[in-house]
């Protein structure tokens, strides 16, 4: 059985890939929900804007929905190696919304501070779950 104490781990730096990935994941969460109860604003939100009817931001919620809870699954497993390899590919969702926002004419702030953040966060928690010599 995992303990939370396995899924923390004891280094700092196991503690703090973990601590960032699962804010990130729990993060997520209520973001894709918006974007399921509320597109329109979801969207404004996430540096576009476009007509309610585009199913987009449907898909793009039950993504953000499905991503929080599988990072938080991998990490319930208290496997720090498998966590930072999720982590890392994952980071390529907010990479990849970062390109869209800035191909479609959205704001770059919006871009970089939302997305490009997100990124930075996600690579950096999962490189140091993968840099952990203990290796779960």
């Amino acid at each position: 059985m995992t303990t939370l104490r396995t899924t923390l781990g004891t280094s700092r730096s196991h503690r703090a890939g973990v601590l960032g990935l699962g804010a990130a994941a729990v993060a997520i969460i209520p973001i894709g929900v918006r974007f399921l109860a509320a597109p329109k604003a979801a969207q404004a939100g996430y540096g576009l804007t476009t007509t309610p009817e585009n199913p987009y931001g449907r898909a793009k919620g039950i993504r953000d929905i499905a991503t929080g809870l599988m990072t938080l699954a991998v990490l319930a497993r208290g496997d720090g190696r498998l966590a930072g390899q999720v982590g890392l590919a994952a980071a390529t969702i907010p990479l990849g919304d970062m390109v869209v926002v800035l191909r479609s004419g959205g704001r770059p702030q919006d871009a970089f501070g939302i997305h490009g953040a997100t990124c930075l966060v996600m690579a950096a928690s999962a490189a140091a779950l993968l840099a952990d010599r203990r290796r779960n």
